[in-house]
């Protein structure tokens, strides 16, 4: 009897998990997906500085001169904006994770379905790969919570697209790649991006290293 009443309350049990899946499903579907908000056409004589993209390590060592053109350049991320509106919603959402008495609590959400939210839109997503492909780059990738866009190409389609240079910098006796200055992208683009990732190949030390143990 003990092990039958186990059961039917692990089906009673799993059963609920997928209705409250199942709801959670229906209730993104149900939102309303965010509006488009790249709504001027892309110009790239119209630009905008994405200030606080250059890593400060370069202040710091000797800039050894532009890199060949040729250089590959992979995995270079595109980082995503959310809207104001979006960022509230959010933080409102987060918070309601964290109540036990709301609905939300220790509701997670799929990646999809956190980009679905608060993400940018397929119109906006498209523009921006366009974008990308017009100048040469590879999209190899938009993660599933519209996070970032990540691209490759060359350190020449680099500085072509964004109007930086990547040079070479012997820093403490290393040498490392960086863009020189911040990037600079068209205006129109601004709302949905607010920064690029990876043109430099200066990597986080570890806090801890086996000399330290």
């Amino acid at each position: 009897m003990a092990s039958i009443l186990k059961a039917a309350l692990c089906i009673l049990s799993a059963v609920a998990g997928i209705t409250h899946l199942a709801v959670a499903q229906d209730q993104v579907a149900e939102t309303p997906r965010p509006p488009a908000r790249i709504v001027e056409p892309v110009n790239d004589a119209k630009l905008v500085l994405l200030r606080g993209n250059t890593r400060p390590e370069t202040r710091l060592g000797t800039d050894l001169g532009s890199v060949d053109p040729q250089l590959p350049m992979q995995r270079m991320l595109l980082i995503l904006r959310r809207s104001p509106e979006q960022e509230a919603a959010l933080a409102e959402f987060n918070a309601h994770q964290l109540d036990p008495n709301s609905l939300d609590f220790h509701h997670w959400l799929t990646p999809e379905e956190f980009g679905a939210l608060y993400g940018p839109s397929d119109d906006d997503l498209e523009t921006v790969r366009s974008w990308l492909q017009n100048h040469g780059f590879t999209v190899d990738n938009v993660n599933k919570g519209r996070v970032f866009i990540e691209f490759s190409g060359t350190a020449g389609l680099v500085q072509q697209a964004f109007h930086s240079e990547i040079h070479r910098y012997n820093v403490r006796g290393e040498e490392h790649i960086a863009n020189s200055n911040d990037p600079s992208i068209p205006e129109a683009l601004i709302p949905v991006i607010t920064g690029i990732f990876s043109l430099n190949n200066f990597y986080t030390r570890p806090c801890i290293t086996s000399g330290a143990l």
